[in-house]
């Protein structure tokens, strides 16, 4: 897989940071309302003109595309390397629906997403303060796809089970399922964020494609 993890978590308010890994690189992004600043790495000749500067987002892919940084697969990337592969249309809902929760929820690479059947994505997730991040024990697994939930499984599990935790229901998409336990402080945050910002988080994730290429 081209990216052996990724991380995505809000730092302030209309703000997040996504943070990737790949075979050989850890590179950073963050998001301020419409702009993007490349963050890491730090110590790359290639992006020293670049990196720790403000610009749109189609800026920021084209510098890191010319610092031979690509970390945005083309329309038929999939035919050249392995791929998690998923119902694009599954995908593409998943990528909104995490740029719409990203001012208050953060989302992260789940090892059994590729264990799951093409209808079902699998993402950890929780609320996450803008002032710390997220500790370990507050990660949950969740499944989105037709009925989404939360998952009786973790990253320690012995084997995949789609199973849901005890004492949980499905709902529509993983919106809905935060909506209820979020506190009131987060679904405000996911209010109040500006559009631009959720636009500009959603094109990222498009361009990205972290659920398919992870």
């Amino acid at each position: 897989m081209p990216f052996q993890s990724w991380r995505i978590l809000p730092v302030s308010r209309d703000s997040v940071v996504l943070s990737v890994t790949t075979a050989s690189l850890d590179i950073e992004i963050q998001v301020k309302g419409s702009d993007c600043c490349l963050t890491k790495p730090d110590d790359l000749n290639e992006i020293k003109h670049f990196r720790g500067k403000w610009m749109k987002l189609e800026e920021l892919k084209e510098a890191l595309v010319k610092a031979g940084l690509n970390i945005f697969p083309c329309e038929d990337g999939d035919k050249y390397v392995s791929v998690s592969s998923k119902d694009f249309s599954l995908e593409m809902s998943t990528y909104h629906l995490m740029s719409v929760m990203s001012p208050s929820i953060a989302f992260s690479l789940s090892h059994w997403n590729t264990e799951a059947s093409q209808d079902q994505i699998i993402i950890r997730a929780c609320e996450a303060q803008t002032h710390k991040p997220p500790k370990e024990e507050d990660w949950k697994t969740f499944l989105s796809a037709t009925r989404s939930g939360e998952l009786k499984i973790d990253e320690d599990s012995d084997e995949f089970s789609d199973e849901l935790a005890e004492n949980v229901e499905t709902h529509p998409d993983i919106f809905n399922v935060f909506k209820p336990s979020a506190s009131s402080d987060a679904l405000q945050r996911i209010r109040m964020a500006s559009s631009d910002f959720v636009d500009c988080v959603h094109r990222l994730l498009t361009s990205t494609r972290l659920i398919v290429y992870s």
